[in-house]
């Protein structure tokens, strides 16, 4: 949880811009349903790409806690889930 808890504000660093331009906030909660936002998305690469993101900043050990959270790849949105492949674009 401590390695978490450190990743998730640096993540939030790299990623809020693009985040809070489709929609989603730029707390801590917000890097995990933009992450799972992605995940849900239809386009392969796009879920590629957002298991890779959340592999860098979830550690293992705390997958199965994260997935009840905020689902296992879906669900959870807090907006722009259409365009979640010009969102990975944007990275």
């Amino acid at each position: 949880m401590m390695a978490m808890m450190q990743l998730l504000p640096m993540a939030n660093e790299m990623l809020g811009d693009v985040m809070v331009r489709y929609g989603f906030n730029s707390e801590n909660g917000g890097v995990m349903k933009f992450l799972s936002t992605l995940q849900a998305s239809d386009d392969e690469e796009v879920q590629r790409k957002a298991k890779e993101l959340r592999a860098l900043v979830v550690p293992p050990s705390m997958l199965p806690m994260v997935e009840s959270m905020f689902g296992g790849g879906g669900g959870g949105g807090g907006g722009g889930g259409g365009g979640s492949g010009r969102v990975l674009r944007d990275l």
